[in-house]
């Protein structure tokens, strides 16, 4: 995947890019609304404050994500990246209900829209921006397996989506006359995007609280260890992850008749070839002689 400091550098940019994207579509949005009134192009306007927002904090996050470790930090500042992550999802959960509301207010009070030309132009150049962006974070992603930047992703996969829809509802207003389209739209998309941050904020909690690795990474490890011709068993194997970071700990069973020159010999061959797969992974293996039956 590359090395924490390829992947930091990635980090960084997919954020600086975001807060890029962010502002124009802020300026961009605020003057269609002023003169459209579109109810669909306001939640997609208060959508993109909250992605600029987002994106400032996860610049933070990733800051201080990256510092190493320190005397009060023995293991990283890794989670703060999931902090970012949670507190960005209970943003948009919050930011989304609002909006709900507001869509559902003005189903029932539909009001006439203004100058639609304008508001379809400048939904047609916000989805040219956005599509540009979360291909780059998709990128980044695949490369960093970063919580933070799949967070960000999904408020501009969200804001893509809400786009996509205001393009419609005001294409329709301006065609057909239809003006609760415009609600409905604003209605579904900020549900799909609560959907999508309670996603996000379900694998948040898993690196706060500590989950193991999924199994796959698990058995993966296991091999490993216990493939090397001189092992004779791993036992209690825990694992997790914080950030970018892997930390594996394990108890390798050696011969009983296996010198502790030899055994040693024979971790540090393992953690080398762990850390070909896991190139950012702590590990700690304990030596442990096979006690005979």
């Amino acid at each position: 995947m590359g090395t924490s400091r390829e992947k930091n550098r990635l980090k960084q940019l997919s954020v600086t890019a975001a807060i890029s994207v962010a502002v124009v579509l802020i300026v961009i949005k605020l003057f269609a609304w002023y003169l459209t009134d579109s109810i669909s192009l306001l939640s997609s306007l208060a959508d993109s404050f909250l992605d600029f927002g987002a994106s400032v904090i996860n610049m933070i996050a990733i800051y201080h994500a990256a510092q190493p470790a320190d005397d009060e930090h023995r293991f990283g500042h890794g989670k703060i990246e999931a902090l970012a992550a949670l507190l960005q999802s209970v943003i948009v959960i919050g930011s989304s209900c609002f909006l709900i509301k507001e869509s559902i207010e003005r189903f029932f009070n539909p009001q006439p829209l203004q100058h639609t030309l304008v508001g379809i132009f400048v939904m047609v150049a916000s989805i040219i921006l956005l599509i540009g962006l979360v291909a780059f974070q998709r990128h980044v992603i695949r490369k960093t397996n970063s919580l933070t930047i799949m967070a960000d992703s999904t408020h501009y996969k969200g804001d893509l989506l809400l786009n996509l829809g205001v393009l419609i509802s005001l294409g329709s207003y301006h065609l057909f006359g239809w003006g609760s389209i415009d609600a409905v739209f604003g209605a579904i998309i900020s549900t799909y995007i609560i959907y999508t941050a309670y996603d996000i904020s379900k694998s948040a909690f898993n690196i706060l609280l500590d989950r193991e690795l999924p199994l796959e990474d698990r058995t993966q490890i296991l091999e490993i260890i216990e493939g090397h011709p001189k092992v004779k068993a791993c036992t209690d194997l825990r694992t997790r992850s914080s950030g970018t970071s892997e930390f594996i700990y394990a108890n390798v069973v050696f011969p009983a008749t296996m010198s502790i020159k030899e055994s040693s010999q024979v971790v540090k061959e393992i953690e080398k070839t762990i850390l070909k797969v896991y190139p950012d992974s702590e590990i700690l293996l304990h030596s442990t002689p096979h006690k005979k039956d």
